[in-house]
């Protein structure tokens, strides 16, 4: 638009000046642009210059025309008068294409087809043109027409991208997919010296790795040796160095992304998006400090921008530093409460510091304002387990299952049979409990979680205690020092009357454990007193009870030592 608003300020208040403006550019020499900066003409320049052709002098009317009309936001007008521009003269590609581009997206293709192949008669047209003619042809169903057409593009010029990417989309649409992407190879052995032609074949191979047309291993090399050419060729474009830079961030090429991002934040300091950018190769690549600089100083500037602070909730989330995070997210989603996945991020935090109240406070926000789904259901049911609403939890469970099944299997994991099962467990449903833990089993067959949460069910009722001890070792084979599954042991020990063995791995859990816990203490107290050790056992109930005070224990250390 700027070299038109240049020619029309310059030239198009009378038809005549115009004329004068426009002169060099209109010579039969066809050496430069109708569209180049107008240079005045002296009365001895016009005196040497051929008279124009009523053709000419028409395209030039229609041009100035067009010219007003679209400084004056009237497109379809426009579109109309350079049309009849390049209708009158046909030889100034410029205008052609101009004209052919706004009636293919006018869905006129058959005009724009009959502008481009009167153009392409001309033995001077040029391969941009013939590539247009083909995207032409192929927008009014002439899909012979327009690989023809393409093909002469290529032949005219090798490094014409538009007219590889027509061809090759041509004939997938026709189910030729080695055609397709022999194209694609030819082009990329071609030696361009445009870093742009790189980056574009970089894009289109990206484009057929979505498709699935291409394997990703295959994808990402031709994409990263597109992009290496691109780099070699030392682009100053700012725009198209941080393309690349994107580029490298989509085949899992951070180091490569993250110089082409520095030295643009270096250069353009200003230049939206790099900074984010970099903020978040440095969090993945583990530079956490340099993430937080300039994650702050984006906060900073900008404080009404929800993109830092969901950096920074992300950091500290991995940093473990939940109590940040879920202040960092809170503020991201004031900003910007249509970000849908931050809900269910800050509802994990909640739930991992164990503030199941405040986790059930935000989903709730998400039920409003989303479409129900998988994440808010499950995160209900983990919360809602969390205060001991084990029904309620069931009830979230059961519907995130159904909402899995329909839209995403995948969600369907073993942890998430597990939570379903423990809350079964809790409910007093054992049959329940023992399906979602074999389902959980079945899709890991070494998870110790929940082989240790069945064996210990069964031990804690005194039933199944065979299948529980053998359940529990296995468990204690994938993880030796697990005190919670060293604890589960010395209790099915325990209801087996076998006490010494029970008394050996119960100090074992207390010894691994990293903090000491109430249950353990209370269990270890009673394995004691079974073995009539009194001053032990009332020792480890005491300790269970200034950890967490419990009646039944205090009512075990009112009990005379004999029924204890």
């Amino acid at each position: 638009m700027k070299l038109q608003q240049q020619a029309f300020i310059f030239g198009c208040k009378t038809l005549s000046l115009l004329l004068l403006l426009l002169l060099p550019a209109c010579s039969h020499t066809r050496n430069s642009s109708i569209r180049s900066k107008p240079q005045i003409a002296t009365p001895a320049s016009q005196a040497a210059l051929p008279p124009l052709s009523d053709n000419e002098i028409s395209a030039l009317a229609h041009f100035a025309t067009g010219l007003s009309n679209d400084l004056n936001q009237k497109p379809d007008v426009a579109a109309e008068e350079y049309a009849k521009s390049a209708e009158s003269d046909p030889s100034h590609e410029p205008i052609v294409i101009e004209a052919a581009r706004r009636l293919i997206r006018l869905q006129q293709g058959e005009r724009a087809v009959e502008l481009l192949r009167k153009a392409s008669e001309r033995k001077e047209a040029s391969g941009t043109l013939l590539a247009w003619l083909g995207l032409a042809y192929a927008q009014t169903g002439k899909t012979n027409e327009a690989i023809l057409a393409n093909q002469a593009a290529i032949r005219k010029m090798p490094a014409n991208l538009p007219a590889v990417a027509n061809m090759a989309q041509l004939y997938m649409q026709n189910g030729k997919t080695n055609e397709a992407l022999q194209t694609l190879e030819i082009a990329a052995a071609q030696s361009s010296k445009l870093p742009e032609y790189w980056a574009g074949l970089a894009e289109i191979f990206a484009r057929y790795q979505r498709q699935q047309v291409l394997d990703d291993s295959d994808a990402k090399k031709k994409i990263g040796a597109a992009l290496d050419k691109a780099v070699a060729l030392n682009p100053n474009d700012p725009m198209l160095r941080q393309r690349i830079a994107e580029g490298y961030l989509m085949i899992g090429d951070p180091a490569r992304a993250e110089v082409i991002l520095a030295k643009l934040e270096k250069e353009f300091p200003d230049m939206p998006g790099i900074r984010e950018r970099l903020a978040n190769i440095y969090l993945r690549g583990g530079k956490k400090e340099r993430a937080a600089e300039i994650l702050e100083s984006l906060r900073k500037e900008n404080p009404t921008n929800p993109q830092p602070y969901l950096f920074l909730g992300a950091l500290a989330s991995e940093q473990k530093k939940f109590a940040e995070a879920a202040e960092f997210y809170e503020t991201a989603l004031q900003l910007n409460p249509t970000f849908e996945q931050l809900y269910y991020d800050l509802a994990g935090v909640y739930i991992t510091i164990r503030k199941p109240k405040e986790a059930l406070e935000v989903l709730g926000r998400a039920r409003v304002r989303f479409k129900l789904n998988f994440l808010t259901e499950f995160y209900s049911g983990v919360a809602q387990s969390m205060q001991e609403n084990y029904k309620a939890a069931l009830n979230h469970y059961t519907s995130a299952e159904l909402l899995a099944k329909a839209a995403d299997s995948a969600r369907l994991t073993p942890q998430f049979y597990y939570q379903v099962g423990a809350a079964s467990e809790r409910t007093g449903n054992l049959e329940q409990a023992e399906t979602y833990f074999r389902k959980a089993l079945q899709l890991d067959p070494e998870y110790s979680e929940a082989m240790n949460y069945m064996g210990y069910m069964w031990a804690e009722r005194g039933e199944r205690l065979e299948e529980a001890l053998s359940l529990i070792q296995k468990a204690i084979k994938l993880e030796p020092k697990n005190p919670a599954y060293l604890d589960s042991l010395a209790w099915v020990f325990y209801k087996l009357n076998q006490y010494e063995e029970a008394l050996k791995w119960m100090r074992q859990a207390i010894e691994y454990s990293e903090e000491p816990d109430a249950t353990l203490y209370d269990h270890l107290g009673d394995i004691l007193a079974a073995l009539k050790k009194w001053d032990e056992a009332r020792d480890a109930w005491r300790k269970s009870i200034e950890l967490q005070p419990n009646e039944t224990i205090k009512n075990k250390l009112s009990q005379p030592a004999s029924s204890a």
